[in-house]
């Protein structure tokens, strides 16, 4: 640059009333909101915690959210209903064992429940 443009870009701006800029963050300090959860980020202009889950190479949005721990659990149905089980927030829920010890009984899949039948013990 010569002459006149560098002594442009050296100038100091100040904001009406004569008041000098404010001065940038300290470098490494983030002062955006930001999420300790996947597929969880702040949306500035609602106020909002959104969520959002990429399939095939395109985010799809999963909603927006008041609590942060909602919007993880959000993308949590949908990581499972979608089979990206290791991309998970939370441990996912135990299921129940479909073995028993005791004759007569079994696990119903249609209904989850146990059921029992009655046994001939001879």
């Amino acid at each position: 640059l010569k002459g006149g443009a560098a002594a442009k870009l050296k100038r100091k701006v100040k904001t009406p009333g004569g008041a000098p800029a404010k001065q940038p963050a300290a470098a490494g300090v983030d002062t955006r909101k930001r999420s300790t959860y996947r597929g969880v980020v702040w949306n500035s202009c609602l106020g909002l915690w959104s969520a959002r889950i990429l399939l095939h190479g395109k985010w799809k949005r999963l909603g927006c959210f008041e609590e942060e721990e909602s919007a993880a659990m959000a993308y949590d149905r949908s990581a499972v209903k979608y089979q990206m089980l290791d991309a998970l927030n939370f441990d996912p829920p135990a299921e129940p064992s479909t073995k028993t010890p005791i004759k007569g009984e079994s696990w119903m899949e249609g209904v989850p429940k146990w059921s029992v039948r009655p046994v001939d013990f001879k």
